[in-house]
């Protein structure tokens, strides 16, 4: 059976978290890989994505999903 990687995107509070869990749940090696995760171990140069998302909170989103994908390929 061919891997299968979901990356679920969305605002805040739309239930992203309960989706992601409940989808990994479905399948016998199912895992949930947190982008935030990702985003909250850097120690400095932090951006918070508020309302004036701004070129470096996208960079550092970016970044992120990417690394989680690279992991969950791994």
């Amino acid at each position: 059976m061919t891997a299968r990687i979901f990356l679920l995107v969305g605002s805040l509070a739309v239930g992203k978290t309960a989706t992601a869990q409940a989808l990994a749940e479905r399948f016998e090696r199912g895992a949930y890989i947190r982008v935030d995760g990702f985003r909250e171990i850097v120690v400095s140069g932090y951006v918070y994505p508020d309302e004036a998302w701004g070129p470096e909170v996208a960079l550092q989103v970016r970044l992120a999903r990417e690394s989680a994908i690279a992991t969950a390929i791994r």
